[in-house]
């Protein structure tokens, strides 16, 4: 999966990420990458991720974040 976000986009990601302690490594997946390099996160991560997003869904997320949420949903939602 190949997806972009914007650095605010990301910035506000890594700050959603930081206050959920089984969050930190894969915020730490992030912060690795830098800004324009991609992230590579394993299954268990990537459930991690989607729970974060659907979280954060109802309180406001960056519909930027939408297409992100949608295709790790495709890829891990059963696991989850």
């Amino acid at each position: 999966m190949n997806i972009a976000i914007r650095w605010y986009t990301r910035q506000a990601l890594l700050h959603r990420l930081q206050d959920i302690r089984e969050n930190r490594g894969l915020r730490a997946a992030f912060t690795a990458a830098r800004a324009t390099w991609h992230v590579a996160l394993d299954e268990g991560r990537r459930v991690a991720l989607r729970r974060a997003l659907v979280d954060w869904s109802d309180d406001g997320m960056p519909v930027e974040l939408d297409e992100l949420l949608n295709k790790l949903t495709d890829e891990v939602g059963a696991a989850d």
